[in-house]
């Protein structure tokens, strides 16, 4: 007979007759209701009559098919779903914006991780939050948000952080060779940005004016799409190499005055923001694009 165990529908805590719980001064082997009366869970002082009755078996083939589901599926799709995940898939660098493609499972195993963990905490980090993704998204609500959000961002966070850099080099002169590496790359990629959200706002996005009612034909829009997703891959590497000269913006070096780290502070949270800007167009807004022309183009024949 498998042992009986008993989950909160409140938190998910789950008691096992088999192992009590130490932490609450339960001995193993202390079936559920011989429990004390005035049992209540420390977490969310749920009583014993709220808990409800499960096998061992049920319990963890769910628990276990969370897991699979969340290894299977491809960043894209996760980082669509739980925007909250962005956060986890900086820390261990899973490049979720130009190769989110693959799955969670092939992307750890590229990075030499261990997925278990990695999964871990986007359980952890999803704990409350409800998906988000739309299926009646329009390409217009796209390029509104990209432009309202990440554009309007870009044109503040380019020319002060351009000032922190130029600061900073200014205070330490020659004395630090990877600031002025940083200020080099950073201005390069300040100038490739500008001349990207340029060329979106030129030829793509008027292109897709009225794309929701009369998407225009595939054949006019793939070099457009072809040159902003290459730009893209330039972009997200010349991030890449900034973060690697600051030693994956690691702030507590000794060597780094209030300013240094208040850079490099800045630069994590616009190398996160660049993430998301760049999945919204490769992994949303493209697709979607190609799919309608697509299909329009199916319907005139």
């Amino acid at each position: 007979m498998n042992t009986t165990k008993h989950i909160c529908p409140l938190c998910d805590y789950i008691y096992d007759d088999l192992k009590g719980d130490l932490d609450l001064g339960i001995s193993p082997g202390t079936k559920f209701d011989r429990l004390p009366d005035d049992f209540t869970h420390s977490d969310c002082s749920a009583t014993t009559d709220m808990f409800e009755s499960c096998t061992c078996v049920q319990v963890e083939s769910s628990a276990e098919l969370v897991r699979k589901d969340l290894m299977r599926q491809a960043l894209s799709t996760l980082i669509s779903k739980y925007p909250c995940f962005a956060k986890v898939f900086d820390k261990y660098d899973l490049d979720y914006c130009c190769i989110g493609n693959i799955s969670l499972s092939d992307a750890c195993r590229l990075q030499d991780l261990k997925a278990e963990n990695v999964v871990d905490e986007l359980i952890e980090a999803s704990i409350g939050i409800c998906q988000t993704q739309k299926d009646d998204a329009s390409v217009q609500g796209i390029i509104r948000d990209i432009v309202s959000e990440h554009h309007s961002q870009l044109a503040e966070e380019l020319p002060e952080i351009s000032m922190m850099i130029e600061a900073l080099l200014t205070k330490h002169k020659q004395d630090n060779t990877s600031i002025k590496d940083t200020s080099d790359l950073f201005q390069q990629l300040k100038d490739e940005l500008e001349q990207h959200i340029e060329k979106e706002r030129m030829i793509l996005f008027p292109l897709c004016v009225d794309f929701d009612k009369e998407p225009i034909p595939l054949r006019k829009l793939k070099d457009p799409l072809a040159v902003l997703e290459h730009e893209h891959f330039k972009i997200h590497n010349s991030l890449r190499k900034i973060r690697t000269i600051l030693n994956d913006y690691d702030e507590s070096l000794p060597d780094r005055c209030d300013l240094h780290s208040k850079l490099v502070n800045r630069l994590r949270k616009f190398e996160s923001n660049m993430h998301l800007h760049i999945h919204k167009e490769n992994n949303i807004l493209f697709p979607m694009v190609i799919e309608k022309s697509l299909l329009a183009e199916l319907r005139a024949y």
